[in-house]
């Protein structure tokens, strides 16, 4: 009978694999990891929790952060604005999750309340500004409950956000 890996080594091997894909170039413009990331941009999608938890596991989370942000970039030069919004709420997620809390928080606020050109445009992206919106609002809720002395200001931003949400309507 096989050995079976243990949860280490496949977090290992998944790790590898991802480095591995970012050393090759599917074009002349990003390597096949940024491509799988911009393919699979939801942090729904199972290959974002996998990918998270596995570099999460191995110590190798500022690698995948990093490699989220170059994804982001790449998908805003190919203008692919939807993408690059979803993308930022992956790297919002693993933030937020691992410490960097008032990081995430900057991005969400970013991702809820930018602009775009089109029609065409601002049907794509609502889904992704509306969770970006729900995700600040409830991190202003947890704050505000954190420290009750504190509370006025979180509840304040979290009415400027609305209202500011509300105006580019």
């Amino acid at each position: 009978m096989p050995d079976v890996p243990t949860n280490a080594e496949c977090y290992q091997h998944i790790m590898q694999m991802a480095r591995d894909l970012d050393e090759t170039l599917r074009d002349d413009k990003h390597t096949n990891f940024v491509h799988s990331l911009m393919e699979y941009k939801h942090e729904s999608d199972d290959y974002y929790q996998v990918l998270s938890k596995a570099a999460r596991e191995t110590g190798q989370l500022e690698w995948l952060q990093d490699r989220y942000r170059a994804a982001i970039s790449a998908a805003k030069k190919d203008l692919q604005p939807v993408t690059a919004a979803c993308l930022s709420l992956c790297l919002a997620d693993m933030l937020y999750k691992h410490g960097d809390q008032d990081r995430a928080m900057r991005i969400w606020e970013t991702v809820g309340l930018e602009s775009v050109q089109t029609t065409r445009l601002e049907t794509e992206i609502a889904l992704t500004r509306w969770q970006a919106l729900n995700k600040l609002g409830m991190y202003c809720i947890t704050r505000a409950f954190e420290d009750e002395s504190q509370a006025n200001r979180w509840i304040g931003k979290m009415e400027k956000i609305v209202a500011r949400s509300h105006s580019r309507r």
